[in-house]
């Protein structure tokens, strides 16, 4: 996978220089980059530099509330995704740019925890953070759209919780550094610029 990456990116630095440019401070952006965080924008700070903010969620049902005492109780619990990076420009051409952009990713997880075995069972939030380091290129097809690939890694810390888990007592952290995927359907970001 990570061969497609570099051929695709070298394919789109080869590209025949096009009649606009992609220096794009100053002006917002909606789309995202991590499809954890699909709701999101980029605001390009300099021609090397942006940010990027992005919200999602993820819809968990639960079978049997044990909060409730009504039995097969259904509830619908929603998880939280926040996502932030920082694009930095490496190296552009007319209508690619060549990219590294750190990023971090705060999931906030729904639970159901209690003290001891004995104690009932109350709704909490639990978190993990990923924090990434992508190599990737933005491609301009158009002088307003931009999509993006990469390719990188990222350290995860979480307390390896599922939605809606029931959990007893504390719960004791783990980390993790995993590889991402090269180049997939749902790696392809996008943003449009106004």
């Amino acid at each position: 996978m990570k061969r497609i990456l570099l051929a695709l990116t070298v394919s789109l630095l080869a590209l025949p220089s096009s009649s606009f440019a992609v220096d794009k401070t100053g002006h917002l952006a909606v789309g995202y980059f991590n499809p954890d965080a699909p709701l999101g924008i980029r605001y390009p700070i300099s021609p090397k530099v942006g940010l990027d903010i992005g919200l999602g969620f993820a819809q968990a049902e639960i079978s049997d509330d044990p909060t409730t005492a009504t039995v097969d109780d259904e509830k619908k619990n929603l998880q939280l995704h926040i996502e932030a990076g920082i694009p930095l420009t490496i190296m552009d051409r007319e209508n690619v740019n060549l990219f590294f952009r750190p990023g971090v990713l705060f999931r906030f997880i729904p639970i159901y925890n209690r003290a001891t075995g004995a104690d009932p069972y109350e709704k909490k939030s639990e978190s993990e953070t990923a924090v990434s380091l992508i190599l990737g290129a933005e491609w301009f097809p158009t002088s307003d759209l931009s999509l993006s690939v990469g390719t990188g890694i990222e350290f995860e810390s979480s307390k390896g919780v599922d939605a809606n888990d029931l959990t007893t007592g504390d719960l004791e952290s783990s980390s993790s550094i995993n590889g991402l995927q090269a180049l997939d359907i749902t790696r392809i970001g996008f943003h449009f610029y106004f």
